[in-house]
C-alpha cells in the first residue's frame, strides 16, 4: 500500500483490518459500509490534491480536468476504488 494509501487510512480509520493481494490491489476491511464509504471519498480527494510532478500532469490520462463550473474533476493518476458489503454468516465458495 502506498504511502498516501497509509496516512489516510490509519489517519481516519486507527485499527482497521488490512490483507493486501499482490500488487497493485489492496483490501481493507472496515468494520461498516459507512466507514468504507469515508475511506474512498477521503483517498480520492487526496489524490486529487497531491503534488503531482508535472510530468506526470503531461500524461493524457494524469492531465487536469475541469468541470463546466471551473471546478476540478481530475487530477493525476486515475485510481478505482470499489465497495463490496455482505450480510453478516455469508459464505463465499471459490472454485
Amino acid at each position: 500500500m502506498t504511502c498516501l494509501g497509509r496516512d489516510c487510512l490509519f489517519c481516519f480509520f486507527p485499527q482497521p483490518s488490512c490483507t493486501v493481494q499482490p500488487c497493485p490491489h489492496h483490501q481493507v476491511a472496515f468494520g461498516t459500509v459507512h466507514s468504507a464509504v469515508l475511506f474512498c471519498l477521503e483517498a480520492q480527494y487526496r489524490l486529487l490534491e497531491a503534488a503531482w510532478p508535472k510530468e506526470v500532469l503531461k500524461l493524457a490520462n494524469c492531465r487536469e480536468v475541469f468541470a463546466a463550473d471551473g471546478s476540478l474533476l481530475f487530477r493525476g493518476p486515475r485510481v478505482r476504488m470499489g465497495i463490496h458489503w455482505a450480510a453478516e454468516g455469508t459464505i463465499a465458495h471459490r472454485c
